[in-house]
């Protein structure tokens, strides 16, 4: 090619429009090609357009400076670099963020390649363009994630030389809380915590590596303290010290002082209180006092021949022994004295019981035959009323006529009272035996009783399926008969008494036969404040006028002396104006 032509240039570019075209038709991403002497783009492929916004035309018409000012800031200098090594190279690729028409910054990737003729210098070059903003995206997070993953290997490897070293103290606090565990179980479950002390004295002394213990316990007889278990001693030698006062050796005065000692490198200590033990060869003993609330029960001490301190760890060990042996000792003092006071108290319970067993017999016959004896003198106190009345006639003022009413009214009231307190009586002092009982049956033979006061009031009963259990079956008729009765008398005046008598499922509901069953008496009635609902249960208590509402106050209470006798429970949830629901808790068998 003859490049001293002045169209050589627009020659070149003419006779490789053709395979140039060919190739940006089959290439991914933008194919463009720029002129290396009018430093312009010669041909811009149309992809560029969905890459960063520009035409073909806006690209072409764009100067090395206009495109350097749409690189990003921080990478204009690393691009200019880049190119100028490409263009002495005749081919590279460089990676850099172009600002789109929308201002959104892309990454590109450009691929170049030079060309030139085989006689002359490059004409120009192409390229291709491809976004790879979502690749580069990705290289950044993994690049994060990677100095992440790099900050975390470095504070692993940190971690794991902290837990190395923590994993040796876990496993010597380890061995020792077992040990701990170990000894403590054996305190707490041994009858005899004294006679348990050389067992865990033993255990404790071979994990500290130890080679004598001993303990002594606090005669309170003598005042002195009684040698009650060691070991790495002769027996010769430990008869000698069977009894040891106070303020004599190391035990002895930690005994006197309630202190513990610890003496570390005997074989070089001068303190005359060391004097023993080191005859038996200890270079270091630590002796602890065992106490409860400031009492004096004893103490325990060890001793090591093969070295001449006790660590920190050591002495807390054996203090923490030492603390244990205290709390069993005194829990089996506690416990030996508790059983004492609580034979005491069980022979007194039976004592007491027996006695209030027979007052209660006696009250009970007494209430019976008080209210029997005394229904004689009140027939007697009517029946004169009553000729009295009838005898005189029209011979009486009207204030005798009043007082012989009056009277005649008394004794009436007094009559019910004593109707009353007999039927209450007669819950224990003339029970009838227990026995399989329908208590739908039950209620239909209450209700019967009730038929009069029933057709009086309008009163609507509806009686649902109820269980079969053991019971007295007179007194199940008392009781349902006192409660619908009590639904009849409470009722309000504006509509008829409605009443529903139902059974709840039993508790608890596993099949056991020792379940509880519990039945609802349910009504529409006045209804009463729950505050009350402890004192409707107790004799002669009421909660209404007596002009409005008849009777005594002891339909309630005989139906709870009856659930007493039962072994169940009475209770009610009620409101004012909002009617009442008495639960009754029966269990299904008779409970002895």
């Amino acid at each position: 090619m003859d490049i001293s032509n002045p169209n050589w240039i627009e020659n070149a570019s003419r006779e490789s429009d053709e395979p140039f075209m060919s190739f940006s038709e089959n290439c991914f991403g933008a194919a463009y090609r720029r002129n290396l002497l009018t430093d312009r783009y010669e041909y811009v492929g149309p992809e560029i357009e969905e890459l960063i916004g520009y035409t073909s035309e806006e690209m072409s018409a764009m100067s090395l400076d206009d495109l350097h000012e749409h690189v990003h800031p921080d990478d204009r200098q690393r691009t200019a670099e880049r190119i100028e090594q490409v263009l002495r190279d005749g081919r590279g690729m460089l990676e850099y963020r172009f600002r789109s028409k929308d201002g959104e910054y892309r990454w590109l990737a450009d691929s170049i390649s030079m060309f030139a003729d085989e006689e002359g210098p490059p004409l120009y070059y192409v390229g291709i363009v491809r976004d790879v903003t979502g690749r580069k995206r990705i290289e950044d997070t993994l690049q994060q994630q990677s100095e992440r993953l790099e900050a975390a290997i470095a504070e692993a490897r940190n971690e794991k030389s902290r837990l190395v070293a923590v994993m040796e103290a876990l496993e010597k606090s380890r061995f020792r809380f077992e040990l701990l565990s170990k000894t403590a179980s054996l305190l707490l479950v041994s009858p005899d915590p004294e006679g348990s002390v050389n067992e865990i004295c033993l255990e404790v002394m071979a994990h500290l590596g130890c080679q004598v213990f001993f303990n002594f316990l606090a005669d309170e007889k003598t005042g002195r303290l009684r040698l009650n278990a060691c070991s790495g001693i002769a027996e010769e030698e430990a008869r000698k010290i069977e009894w040891l006062d106070y303020g004599v050796a190391v035990c002895g005065c930690v005994a006197r002082d309630k202190t513990p000692i610890v003496a570390n490198d005997i074989l070089n200590s001068s303190d005359i209180r060391t004097e023993l033990v080191k005859s038996y060869g200890v270079r270091a003993y630590a002796c602890h006092p065992i106490l409860n609330q400031g009492r004096l029960i004893g103490t325990i001490s060890f001793g090591a021949k093969n070295r001449s301190f006790f660590s920190s760890d050591d002495i807390t060990l054996m203090r923490t022994i030492t603390d244990q042996v205290a709390v069993a000792v005194e829990q089996a003092r506690l416990i030996k004295e508790l059983r004492n006071s609580r034979d005491h108290l069980e022979d007194r319970v039976r004592e007491r019981t027996a006695e209030l067993e027979a007052k209660n017999q006696e009250l009970q016959e007494f209430s019976y035959v008080a209210s029997h004896d005394l229904q004689e003198p009140l027939r007697k106190i009517v029946t004169f009323g009553d000729i009295l009345a009838n005898s005189a006639g029209d011979s009486l003022d009207d204030e005798s006529r009043d007082c012989i009413n009056r009277m005649q009214k008394s004794a009436g009231m007094m009559r019910v009272l004593l109707d009353s307190l007999l039927r209450y009586s007669r819950v224990t002092t003339k029970p009838a035996p227990f026995e399989k009982t329908d208590l739908k049956e039950s209620v239909k033979a209450a209700l019967s009783n009730l038929e009069v006061t029933i057709k009086e009031k309008d009163a609507l009963v509806e009686v649902c399926e109820l269980p079969v259990i053991e019971v007295d079956p007179v007194q199940m008729i008392q009781l349902f008969q006192n409660i619908a009765a009590n639904a009849l008398k409470f009722c309000s005046e504006e509509y008829s008494p409605r009443v529903k008598i139902y059974s709840l499922p039993p508790e608890p509901d596993n099949g056991d036969e020792d379940k509880m069953h519990r039945i609802c008496v349910e009504d529409n009635g006045i209804g009463f404040d729950e505050r009350y609902l402890d004192k409707i249960f107790f004799p002669f208590q009421r909660l209404h006028g007596k002009i409005k509402y008849q009777g005594v106050g002891m339909g309630l209470a005989i139906c709870k002396k009856i659930m007493d006798r039962h072994g169940g429970k009475i209770t009610a949830k009620s409101a004012v104006d909002k009617g009442t629901t008495f639960i009754i808790t029966l269990p299904e068998r008779r409970q002895d």
